[in-house]
């Protein structure tokens, strides 16, 4: 069920309908606000929107990089899963000829 939160984020409310638990929304909000928090400090000259710009690019840039890293897992997966199947054709193969070679 969705529910309506009001958030503070770098001394900003906004109201948000969601039906993620308020738990993670406040984990999610205490990560947001921090880094903002922290970029902010960093550079003075930075304003909070600023700052958030800037977080939201580096998150874009790490989910880009994220997913780039899942690709190459899923390829590496796909390619176990053919050598495994190989392997197995293989292991029968053998066991057959095992056999084979018991009964003569």
């Amino acid at each position: 069920m969705k529910q309506k939160y009001t958030l503070t984020v770098a001394n900003s409310q906004i109201n948000i309908v969601t039906e993620t638990p308020k738990s993670e929304i406040d984990s999610i909000v205490g990560i947001v606000d921090r880094r903002i928090r922290e970029i902010h400090l960093h550079s003075r000259s930075c304003s909070r929107t600023d700052a958030a710009i800037l977080l939201c690019l580096d998150y874009c840039a790490e989910k880009i990089e994220l997913q780039k890293t899942v690709k190459s897992i899923n390829t590496e997966v796909e390619r176990l899963n053919v050598q495994n199947e190989m392997a197995q054709k293989e292991i029968a193969s053998l066991e057959r000829e095992i056999e084979t070679l018991r009964a003569s």
